[in-house]
């Protein structure tokens, strides 16, 4: 009889451990845990059944950004999802367990708990960051630049390889070129959709419906820069100017229809030049001086930058240009003399920065990783707030009532303009090579691999 009982225990302790392991092995974690930690006292005699028992663990994910607890929250161990996941997951005293921790909306964290065999349960904690909503994938062949340019809901993606329109909200892509088409990054916004050019000399409209990019007309050149301007001192005459690479480097050209009018050598640089029209002058910002040109091609004035360009510039109104350079930002002044270079203590103080701008809003994103949030319609300027991001800024832009700020660790840091406060931070991992573009509920990046990345942003 006493044989019997126990063969009788050992049987139900054997069918109460297969119980919890298949639980287990199902997903069933909260289960398997619930059953394994009544075991020992229901069955204390049964070592077979006891050994190797699961112990309790338990994941904690937090929004990386607001701290709030994760909604919604997946978990998968060693590649099986828990199911009526309540936070609880089974680890083991011999053997290391893999944890996949996501949610909507959330990139997923792999952390791997290594095996013990303690008997309290073990907390596992982590911030999870946002997830990409779509991405348009690295290129075989990194681009030489990319622009991203907004278009109403949608975002249009120029790079020296081509344009391609893309969905902001659910990354649909629609291509506008040919593949094998060469760009230039002169864009324009024009009545009836925007502009862009080949090197080939070919002006090309990308229609409002963002579906095809048909040509317009022929250029004479292939411009970096372009503008059109109305002759002031010849009545009805227009002249179409342009920044070019030509043989013995980049040249300031004028154009009648395809007649060359005049030629301006020497425009320093491989960065993309500034060409504006200030009352009856030109005024050309190459990679290192600011030139003023009269509309008959001579050259009335020269001024050097504080030292060579970095890229980044930001236009504010009353024809104030911010132009980023590695000693600092320049104040560039238009106006009837054609331009100055105006000494301001707030530049001064910030140091080397990336500037952006969006009406009178105007944000230095400085090398100390200070960023710094003012008004500025008039002197003097007038702080608002100052931020901090993880790396050294080398792209900002403004986009609505957002700043988004791109380092180079490859974070994203999107603060609020009206307090300062980050709203979200993003690790999407290769730094950015254009300012990165605020959409209503997405922030879309451009990374230095060439590849496109929408993250949405919080509600």
């Amino acid at each position: 009889a006493v044989l019997a009982d126990a063969e009788a225990r050992l049987a139900t302790a054997r069918k109460a451990r297969k119980t919890i392991d298949t639980a287990r092995e199902q997903g069933r974690h909260g289960e398997a845990l619930d059953l394994a930690a009544r075991l020992p006292a229901e069955q204390p005699r049964c070592a077979e059944a006891l050994a190797g028992l699961p112990l309790p663990g338990r994941v904690r994910a937090t929004d990386a950004d607001s701290g709030s607890l994760v909604p919604g929250l997946r978990l998968m161990v060693d590649g099986v999802e828990v199911v009526g996941n309540d936070g609880r997951f089974c680890r083991s005293a011999s053997n290391d367990v893999q944890l996949d921790i996501g949610a909507a909306g959330y990139a997923t964290r792999r952390i791997t708990v290594t095996a013990a065999a303690e008997a309290a349960e073990r907390l596992v904690e982590t911030a999870l960051g946002p997830a990409p909503v779509w991405r348009l994938g690295s290129p075989l062949t990194r681009p030489a630049w990319i622009r991203l340019h907004p278009a109403g809901a949608a975002v249009i993606v120029l790079s020296a390889d081509g344009a391609t329109a893309i969905d902001a909200a659910s990354g649909a892509i629609r291509p506008l070129t040919l593949p094998g088409t060469k760009l230039l990054p002169w864009w324009s916004s024009i009545d009836g959709g925007w502009a862009f050019a080949t090197t080939d000399g070919e002006q090309r409209q990308i229609l409002p419906t963002l579906d095809r990019a048909v040509p317009v007309r022929r250029l004479a050149g292939a411009p970096l820069a372009l503008i059109e301007i109305e002759l002031i001192y010849r009545a009805g005459g227009r002249l179409a100017v342009s920044v070019e690479d030509a043989p013995g480097g980049r040249v300031l050209l004028a154009r009648d229809g395809p007649r060359e009018v005049w030629r301006l050598p020497g425009v320093a640089g491989s960065a993309e030049p500034l060409l504006r029209r200030s009352d009856d002058k030109l005024v050309l910002i190459d990679d290192l001086t600011v030139r003023v040109v009269e509309e008959d091609g001579s050259e009335t004035a020269r001024l050097a930058l504080k030292a060579a360009r970095t890229g980044p510039w930001a236009e504010l109104p009353g024809g104030r240009l911010l132009v980023a350079t590695s000693a600092g930002i320049d104040l560039v002044q238009l106006g009837k003399t054609g331009a100055q270079l105006v000494p301001h203590p707030w530049l001064a103080e910030a140091g080397p920065a990336v500037p952006a701008a969006a009406g009178d809003v105007v944000v230095l994103a400085r090398n100390d990783r200070a960023v710094d949030i003012a008004s500025w319609a008039a002197d003097p300027v007038k702080p608002r707030w100052r931020a901090k991001v993880t790396g050294r800024p080398l792209q900002a832009a403004l986009g609505g009532e957002l700043l988004a700020v791109a380092d180079d660790g490859g974070s994203i840091t999107v603060i609020r303009v009206a307090d300062g406060q980050t709203v979200r931070r993003i690790a999407h991992g290769a730094p950015a090579m254009a300012p990165p573009l605020l959409l209503p509920g997405v922030v879309v990046i451009a990374d230095q691999t060439g590849a496109v990345t929408g993250y949405r942003l919080a509600e």
